[in-house]
This record gives C-alpha cells, sequence and structure tokens, in this order.
C-alpha cells in the first residue's frame, strides 16, 4: 500500500527534469559536500528517480556516509546542487529534508523504555507534526499502512524488544515510510542480521521500489540486494568513478 499525503511540497518553479516533466526524486549535479568548508565529496553526479533503486558503493572512508548527509542537509553543500524533487537541499532546516525517509545503520530500535512496532513507528510523524501535538486524524491509519508496507501489519502491538534484528530493521524502514517520502536512504540495510531476515528485508525493500519510491541504498554488499538495484554508484576518495546500470554499463 503507497501512503498518501496532501502536505508535500511542490517543486520549484523551473525545476523541471531532464526531459521537461516532474523533477527526479534526487539530483545531485557537480556537487561538493564537507564539514567547514573543506570537502570530502568532489564533484560528484547522481539522480534516482521514482521507482529507481541505485546501490551506493564505496569503502570506508570513502565519503558514502558524507554524500549522505549531504542529501539529509547534515553537511555542507559547498558547490553544485543537491536537489529533492526539484528542492534545494541546505545544511539545516530545509523543506526538502522533509521528502527524504532515512533508515540508519542500527541493530536495535529496543530501548530503556518498552515501546512496541506502532509506537516507533508512530514516531516518524513527530517532526511534521510538532512533540507538542496531539496526534492528528488519519496518524493511526498511516501507521498501519506502513508496517502493512513492510510486512508487519500483524505485529503491530508487539514490543520491539522481542522483535528479531530483521523485523526491527523493517521496523525502522515503516517509520521512515510513514511520512509518505519520495525518497528511502538506507545505510546498510541488510548488516548484522542473518540470511532468513536478509531474504524478507530485500523483499521488503522490491515492494516499496514497486510501489513508486526512489531508493538509495548505502551497502558493501551488492550481491545480497539480489535484483532491487538498477543502478550501482561507487564513490572512491570522494569521487563517483562509476555509474553502472546493472547488466549494462553506462559510465559515470
Amino acid at each position: 500500500m503507497r501512503l498518501t499525503t496532501t502536505s508535500r511540497p511542490r517543486p520549484a518553479a523551473g525545476a523541471a527534469g531532464r526531459d521537461g516533466g516532474a523533477p527526479p526524486a534526487l539530483s545531485v549535479r557537480h556537487a561538493t559536500v564537507g564539514y567547514d568548508r573543506r570537502p570530502v565529496v568532489r564533484d560528484a553526479d547522481l539522480e534516482v528517480t521514482d521507482g529507481e533503486a541505485v546501490a551506493l558503493l564505496g569503502a570506508n572512508g570513502s565519503g558514502k556516509s558524507t554524500l549522505v548527509r549531504g542529501i539529509l542537509g547534515l553537511a555542507d553543500v559547498l558547490a553544485g546542487h543537491v536537489d529533492v524533487l526539484g528542492e534545494h537541499v541546505e545544511h539545516g532546516a530545509s523543506a526538502a529534508a522533509r521528502l527524504v525517509g532515512y533508515v540508519p545503520q542500527r541493530h536495535s530500535v529496543s530501548g530503556a523504555v518498552p515501546s512496541t512496532a506502532a509506537e516507533v513507528v508512530g514516531s516518524g510523524l513527530l517532526a511534521s507534526r510538532g512533540f507538542w501535538r496531539p496526534p492528528r486524524r488519519g496518524d493511526r491509519e498511516r501507521v498501519l499502512a506502513a508496517l502493512d508496507e513492510v510486512g508487519l501489519a500483524d505485529h503491530t502491538h508487539e514490543r520491539v524488544s522481542r522483535m528479531s534484528g530483521g523485523q526491527q530493521r523493517r521496523v525502522l524502514i515503516a517509520r521512515a515510510l510513514v511520512s509518505d517520502p519520495c525518497l528511502l536512504v538506507l545505510d546498510e540495510p541488510t548488516a548484522g542480521v542473518d540470511r532468513a531476515s536478509t531474504e524478507q528485508l530485500v523483499a521488503t525493500l522490491a515492494r516499496v521500489k514497486a510501489s513508486g519510491r526512489a531508493l538509495l541504498v548505502v551497502t558493501h554488499d551488492l550481491a545480497e540486494l539480489r535484483d532491487v538495484p538498477d543502478r550501482a554508484v561507487t564513490l572512491v576518495e570522494g569521487r563517483v568513478v562509476e555509474d553502472v546500470r546493472l547488466g549494462a554499463r553506462t559510465g559515470a
């Protein structure tokens, strides 16, 4: 089930895609990204369209995390442009950041305070609703739809502390999906989970992609993602050195 919302910002005027239609979910053009005027990623080009999944590859220290932080508005775009659905991403508060769902690399979502799957997923609505405001009409339905999208509709009231690592990772994906982002960014989603959980996670990503969302997946193991990615982009020392359409080389 694809969640719907009427609160998504409209693309900026003149922010059409290369074909003159709607802008891509993610457009990175000649972007240099870093911290305190110190570049880490240089002159990067990357585009992800609706319904497309791109794997982001690279060794530790290659700049993957910095590029992702630039997309999330958590690092400085020192040159070039990073746009999400035609909205410019800037360091700090950014309208574009609300269009991106992020799933961090974490092995557990359980904590000192017991939480159900629905409660964890519902926390994904707090940024748009405000921590001090009561739930809005339709919030419960959004939470249930997000859990259904990741195959956990039957675990709504289950404590996340009692779930497997793979189920917890899917709860995090549902939390990212509940606000209906146009782009879902995942950091090593299959890391630290067993083979059966990996299969479930990959099936979840395939369903999310089929719903029309754009996916950017940071990974060290492309094979684990099976046939979900359409392209593989490789970073080396802060530069994009390959952009390969899986099955046919496209060039960077």
